[in-house]
């Protein structure tokens, strides 16, 4: 696959190798009056990562983790769970800001693929609770569901906890239509690509 340019967000999806797993993500969007720059994860995120977990709210991360993390450790096994996945196991990317002199992460979005269901997918997607309601989640899952196509995902499914009123928007807003099952307080959404 060359590479390729969508000319209204400058988003750069490139291969790394014939047949490689993953791909160079790399662009800048605007996003409210924000300018956010998106790329892939890559190990050396750790910390990056692990500061946008620490700065969520104890209901965002319990939201999307589907449970407390109240220490660091346990923010830093979260963050390294995503840097250090095997490419051929999935891909995340993350949307950065300046802040404080640095590169701040405001939102992560995450494909995984499931081995024992090749085709499908699982997403999720957490944005830091002063960016949220701006677009950015938006515009990550819609990056992921490119990236999904490219590497054959037919089924995408998101786990979210059922009351989670801004995953369920968010699900709306990516136009798929999907339908959901829930049980035991988590809803599990399916969505065929096509």
């Amino acid at each position: 696959m060359r590479a390729q340019v969508n000319s209204t967000t400058n988003i750069e999806i490139v291969p790394l190798a014939p047949g490689a797993a993953t791909v160079a993500l790399a662009g800048v969007v605007q996003s409210h009056e924000r300018t956010h720059s998106i790329r892939s994860v890559t190990p050396a995120d750790t910390a990056l990562l692990a500061d946008l977990i620490a700065r969520l709210s104890d209901n965002a991360r319990y939201l999307r983790f589907f449970r407390p993390l109240p220490h660091a450790e346990l923010i830093w096994q979260e963050a390294a769970r995503v840097t250090q996945r095997e490419p051929r196991l999935g891909i995340a990317l993350v949307a950065t800001v300046p802040e404080r002199g640095q590169a701040c992460a405001v939102a992560l979005a995450e494909l995984v693929h499931d081995p024992a269901a090749p085709g499908v997918g699982e997403l999720a997607v957490l944005v830091r609770d002063d960016e949220q309601r701006r677009g950015v989640g938006t515009l990550l899952l819609r990056r992921l569901i490119a990236l999904a196509r490219w590497r054959d995902v037919r089924v995408l499914r998101a786990t979210l906890q059922a009351e989670n009123k801004a995953a369920h928007h968010l699900l709306r807003k990516l136009g798929l239509s999907y339908r959901t099952e829930i049980q035991h307080g988590e809803l599990t959404a399916w969505a065929e690509l096509p």
